[in-house]
């Protein structure tokens, strides 16, 4: 026996999730039933969910840019002495990063 879940989603979210379904070969309600079965049968949400500390981070991007000032480098110094040494280096950084929160 099936049963029947509704709920509320941004259109444009439900939209993109519909062709990211179709383009996987899958319908709307495959995709969801999988999820369903995978948090049943690993009694988890199969994917981190965290709450992104916007303030904490704020406070210390700011706190680092104090030092960075008072020790009076330039961002080239500043990003090698953190280990980046290029640009690229910096966002994948940011994209790892961003990741983790998602």
């Amino acid at each position: 026996m099936t049963s029947v879940i509704n709920f509320k989603i941004d259109e444009e979210a439900k939209h993109v999730f519909e062709q990211t379904c179709a383009n996987l070969g899958l319908s709307v309600s495959a995709a969801l039933s999988i999820y369903v079965h995978k948090v049943i049968n690993e009694k988890e949400i199969p994917f981190k969910i965290s709450k992104v500390d916007y303030e904490k981070m704020h406070a210390k991007a700011m706190h680092d840019l104090k030092i960075w000032r008072q020790l009076g480098g330039c961002l080239s110094d500043f990003a090698k002495d953190a280990g980046f040494n290029s640009i690229d280096d910096i966002n994948a950084a940011i994209k790892e990063e961003r990741r983790k929160t998602e």
